[in-house]
């Protein structure tokens, strides 16, 4: 009986260091006074910013998307901009607006793949492809200036833009942004 103990105690051991040795994260998880794990981890960069939701550290997120415009209600819209999310390509795949203009996407998907429509500057293309590449393709997204949608769904996203320059929209499920699933829209 007392071998069989150890053996048991043994085993849930070794699962729990095969467990944490898995869990894709150098900093430790949150505890509560009682000894429990909480589900608000510590930020990928140390800080003690929890994580979203999805378990991605989005600390940083509400200032990128300042820099490029941000969300806005839709009964702001000066105009709604349909677009096609479909194989691996948008349509249209450029788009001109104003600064300070607010428009609302309706984002159709017609292919037979998820897709997202994700807006953002280069550095914040990059940053959530890398987010996306450490994620299921399922994953929830919870950035205001990006959808998911599964095949034949429709939704929408609104955003005011600041300033002139370059925004860049994608989609960025599994080896859709290298096939060429990106479009421009210029502001100005």
């Amino acid at each position: 009986m007392r071998i069989r103990s150890k053996l048991i105690v043994t085993a849930s051991l070794a699962a729990g260091l095969v467990l944490s040795a898995c869990s894709g994260s150098d900093e430790p998880a949150a505890v509560d006074t009682a000894g429990e794990t909480t589900d608000d981890a510590v930020g990928e960069d140390g800080d003690d910013t929890p994580m979203g939701d999805d378990g991605l550290d989005h600390a940083d997120d509400e200032a990128m998307g300042e820099a490029m415009g941000e969300a806005a209600d839709a009964s702001e819209a000066t105009r709604t901009i349909s677009v096609e999310a479909f194989d691996m390509a948008f349509d249209p795949e450029t788009i001109s607006v104003e600064p300070g203009e607010v428009v609302t996407f309706e984002v159709t998907n017609t292919g037979e793949a998820a897709h997202e429509f994700f807006l953002g500057d280069g550095a914040m293309q990059q940053e959530h492809a890398e987010e996306m590449a450490g994620m299921d393709s399922d994953m929830a997204h919870d950035e205001p200036y990006s959808i998911r949608l599964d095949p034949d769904e429709t939704k929408e996203l609104t955003w005011r833009f600041a300033e002139s320059g370059e925004v860049e929209f994608a989609c960025h499920e599994p080896g859709h942004y290298q096939a060429g699933m990106h479009g421009q829209i210029t502001v100005g």
